[in-house]
């Protein structure tokens, strides 16, 4: 339990060290409120203003409803550095909460919002609240140990309780505001009740099961469902119950709590009768009347972004399970894969000669944003023409002599439309024509004409409208507008007068044809889930576009044809959807429209107050560091044996923007007098320094020393310093680190009886370098597609038994190939060669390196382990080691599945067949040896701990001094999975 505990409090603070990287060249600031302090770039003091009244004011109300007041202010971070709309809370070290400032756009789960930076704020604080709850006997630990991760019950609920409960809180029905009514969550669960609704196993963990939402999607109705079934009060009762588990997992009792069923399991099966009933009848009209396509592709997940091209190619992203999302071609039956790219990128221009398309690209310090790339169709080679452009979307017009490039630019939740020349292979002459007074957002931008840009527009408090702006009127005009009807995305259509609108129109994401002229609007498809993302080629006459299932998004075509919107349907649904159009008269009924026999209201907190008065901080000043850096919380360490009996304490802290994270443990042993300390520090993600000091122990034996029997006879010390610089630079689908820094390795063997000491001091100064572009695609059982390579260059000064120093250099390649065979079967290969003069320290191969949260593993890295020698030996050591190794592995079993209400499950099963030849000296004979590793991934606590077990045997070829039989080396391996 002591290794266990500590193990995940400094896991979590490294994760969190490695994911966040705010940029120190910012000048930033901190505003405070009654309940809450916003840290932001002094650059976004009104997005921080707006955020501080958002919060102060949202606060309040989630405490009254879930009875629970956090007892400090909820520390809030504004990061302009990604373009993903999204954010994120946690509890430990205190409430904390990172929020993106990012619009979202497309068709996507996140588009139905009033004021988008209000509804994240909500959502996030409803997790601040509600992870930060605690009572009774589960409140005890935090009174005794501080915010250590065992004192937040919630913390250990499967992820769809507490997404559900937030996405429940962001949702307004009486707003159209929220997941948790949108017309997207409604196709992703209408699908799922006509697929067959997923188990619990299937949703306590993560797997890589569609959909990717579920927590979402499956959770908010899930709250939906106790409303409706068990009244509203039975929300917050269910949350008062989990808040007082001492132990943690435990899922029965506040089931059989809140709503009196005999557990979990058993109110997961009325859940899922109640998720039938509510979709159920909607399936079964739209099932007969659903457009009839043709697949182009069959994957599933996130195929998007189809575009016809002049010769009626079919172009799009595609989604590979086993590689990289790639830009790929359809033609005469065929698919063809030109050109890697990111599974977010969108094509937005076609030509004889050229693919145009966006993407998310490293930009500038850990900072993404969309880089516009050409793909030459005839070279088969693709390049980028503008990097840090902030295009979330974009079209291109041509015309004799120029392309013109309209797009919509993101600057934080400002988004403006701006139009910029293709000119000899570059983006000229950049011009903003629109930038909105408010957070109004904006999507999809097309040429009707050389003067008019026809996009989509979302106002605060609207829908998504279609709108276009006059080049030469420089103005910005609505052309539809509905209300409770989003238009989210706007396409090409066979005439310049004739559109495809992506849209929610009667509560179903599909693609209809509009009319500018007429002002007429008709569907062009009706899905059993939905359709977006509409290509029309004049070439063929067919409509390509994104058709949603049971198994994502895949790209379809049809013949382009106008639907009638009102046809015939069973006679039950047909009155349904009469008496939806008679309360709706403006909006042409479209099939499967049916009311829901569940009613729930959801909780309807007041997300807008704060616009409506002036709301100033209490307090503003530069960010302070100090603040927020010191320990919240502490553990202790026990453990005690024949030769020893060592306490120690545990502590860790980190600022809010995680400029500085430290850790340590310190202890004493009792029985020795000995001190044993450990620690870490992590300066600006640049600058890390370790240091560990501890002991091993040998027990003296029956035929040694009375005084020593089942007692510390050889005391180890092993002390070990580091001081690093590390840095890494991104690039699209690679990066490159380089480390550099000095490592203190000291080692003292002591025999107590004798006295006497032996020790070797070891002082390296090195720099690594490590360039990775491996894939682990979704079903990968391994890297693939890809390599690592790491190069050293290191200088040692040994001294052994405090007598002669020696000097000498070390260098070191590793290269890590892999090789995508077929599916997800891979053939890895490594080639290890290093050389150390003599005078360096020797390497190893017959030992396990220690790697622990107090000690690098690039300087000084001399073990090397050859599989099948697992004992260190004298043959094993030597100056000029090398090792060839290759593996075969393979996909044994996908569970990606749970014990129901239990807190654990399976991931993948797979299998490796390797041979492995190493020799620590070139010119001497090589140790051989083949073997089989069995790899299982394991879930525990609903995905709080994923656990990797590698289970081996090693067939060893030559004998060693330490195994002259050549048995069998059997070993297991447990690693942490983030």
């Amino acid at each position: 339990m002591r290794i266990f505990a500590a193990c995940l409090a400094l896991i979590f603070s490294a994760s969190i060290s490695a994911f966040e990287h705010f940029s120190i060249t910012r000048d930033w600031q901190t505003i405070e409120g009654q309940y809450s302090k916003v840290t932001y770039p002094k650059t976004r003091e009104k997005e921080a203003l707006h955020a501080l009244a958002s919060a102060d004011n949202v606060l309040p109300q989630l405490s009254d409803y879930l009875s629970w007041t956090p007892f400090d202010k909820v520390e809030i971070v504004l990061s302009d550095q990604s373009s993903s709309a999204n954010g994120y809370a946690t509890p430990f070290p205190y409430n904390r909460s990172v929020l993106f400032l990012a619009l979202p756009s497309g068709v996507s789960e996140l588009q139905d919002y009033d004021n988008w930076l209000d509804l994240l704020i909500l959502h996030e604080m409803t997790h601040i609240i509600h992870l930060d709850k605690t009572r009774d006997a589960a409140s005890y630990p935090r009174y005794i140990f501080g915010r250590n991760i065992f004192s937040f019950p919630n913390i250990f609920l499967s992820t769809f309780f507490k997404e559900g409960l937030a996405t429940y809180a962001e949702t307004s029905l009486d707003k159209n505001v929220g997941r948790g009514q949108s017309a997207y969550y409604d196709m992703v669960m209408r699908t799922e009740v006509e697929s067959g609704l997923l188990p619990l196993g299937k949703i306590q963990q993560s797997t890589r099961d569609w959909p990717f939402n579920k927590s979402y999607s499956y959770g908010v109705k899930f709250y939906q469902f106790l409303e409706s079934k068990y009244g509203p009060d039975s929300i917050p009762r269910y949350v008062e119950a989990t808040s007082g588990r001492l132990i943690p997992f435990l899922v029965d009792g506040p089931a059989k709590f809140a709503t009196f069923s005999d557990g979990l399991k058993e109110l997961w099966a009325e859940y899922l009768t109640w998720l039938e009933l509510e979709y159920s009848q909607t399936v079964e009209v739209r099932t007969a009347n659903q457009t009839t396509f043709s697949p182009v592709t069959n994957t599933g997940y996130i195929n998007r972004s189809p575009y016809f091209g002049e010769d009626g190619s079919l172009y799009f992203i595609a989604f590979d399970p086993y590689g990289p999302s790639t830009l790929s071609v359809s033609k005469d039956g065929e698919i063809h894969s030109l050109e890697q790219t990111q599974s977010t990128a969108q094509i937005v221009y076609v030509d004889a000669d050229h693919v145009f398309y966006i993407q998310p690209s490293p930009c500038g310090h850990h900072a993404t944003s969309n880089a516009l790339y050409v793909y030459n169709i005839e070279l088969g080679k693709a390049s980028q023409i503008k990097d840090c452009t902030g295009y979330n979307s974009a079209a291109f017009f041509q015309t004799n002599d120029k392309l013109t490039l309209a797009a919509v630019k993101s600057d934080g939740l400002i988004k403006s439309l701006v139009t910029a020349e293709f000119i000899n292979g570059n983006l000229e002459n950049e011009r903003t024509l629109y930038t909105p007074n408010s957070y109004e957002n904006l999507a999809t931008p097309l040429w009707k004409d050389a003067n008019t840009i026809l996009l989509t527009r979302k106002p605060p408090s609207q829908p998504w409208q279609l709108v276009e702006y006059s080049l030469n009127g420089q103005s910005l005009n609505i052309v539809l507008s509905e209300a409770n009807t989003n238009i989210f995305e706007i396409y090409a259509g066979p005439t310049s007068q004739n559109v495809i609108l992506s849209s929610d129109k009667n509560g179903f994401i599909e693609l209809w044809s509009y009319h500018l002229e007429q002002q007429s609007l008709n569907p062009l498809t009706i899905s059993i889930g939905g359709a977006s993302s509409g290509s029309y080629s004049a070439q063929t006459g067919q409509l390509a576009y994104r058709y949603y299932s049971d198994k994502g998004w895949d790209i379809v075509s049809t013949d382009y044809k106008e639907l009638s919107p009102v046809i015939n349907a069973e006679k039950s649904a047909e009155r349904n959807a009469e008496k939806t159009a008679e309360s709706n008269p403006e909006n042409n009924a479209m099939p499967g429209t049916v009311q829901s026999p569940h009613s729930y209201k959801g909780l309807e907190l007041d997300t807008s107050s704060h616009q409506d008065r002036e709301h100033k901080p209490l307090l503003q000043h530069d960010y302070n560091p100090l603040e927020s850096i010191a320990p919240q919380s502490w553990f202790f360490g026990f453990t005690s044996d024949n030769t020893n009996t060592t306490a120690s304490i545990i502590l860790n802290g980190r600022d809010v923007l995680n400029f500085h994270n430290w850790g340590l443990i310190a202890g004493r042993d009792f029985d020795n007098d000995l001190n044993v300390f450990s620690g870490a520090y992590t300066l600006y993600n640049h600058l890390t320094a370790l240091y560990s000091r501890a002991y091993d122990y040998t027990e003296g034996s029956a035929s040694g020393p009375p005084a020593f029997v089942d007692k510390a006879r050889l005391i180890e010390d092993q002390e070990d310093s580091a001081l690093l610089a590390h840095k890494t630079w991104r690039f699209d689908f690679s990066q490159l680190t380089l480390t550099g820094g000095v490592n203190n390795y000291q080692r003292t063997l002591e025999d107590q009886f004798t006295n006497t000491q032996q020790s070797i001091h070891v002082e390296t100064l090195g720099l690594s370098a490590i360039y990775n572009n491996a894939i682990q695609a979704l079903y990968g059982v391994s890297p693939a597609h890809g390599r690592t390579i790491q190069l050293n260059i290191e200088r040692d000064r040994v001294e052994i038994n405090s007598g002669d120093q020696s000097y000498g250099n070390v260098w070191i390649l590793d290269w890590r190939e892999y090789i995508a065979l077929y599916g997800p079967h891979t053939l890895a290969l490594r080639a290890f060669i290093g050389e150390a003069q003599t005078g360096a320290d020797f390497f190893d191969l017959g030992d396990s390196p220690s790697i622990t949260a107090f000690k690098q593993g690039l300087i000084h890295q001399r073990e090397k382990p050859l599989r099948g020698y697992p004992d260190s030996a004298q043959e094993l050591r030597g100056f000029k080691p090398s090792i060839y190794s290759a593996d075969y592995r393979f996909p044994i079993a996908y569970v990606d599945q749970g014990i129901d209400a239990w807190p654990i499950g399976l991931h993948t099963i797979s299998g490796a067949l390797f041979y492995e030849s190493g020799t620590p000296n070139r010119d001497k004979s090589t140790f051989d040896a083949a073997g089989v590793e069995l790899n299982v991934g394991l879930d525990l606590g609903y995905s709080a701990l994923p656990v990797a077990l590698r289970l081996g045997t090693a067939f060893p070829f030559d004998e060693t001094s330490t195994a002259p039989d050549k048995d069998p080396n059997y070993y297991l391996g447990i690693g942490y999975s983030l």
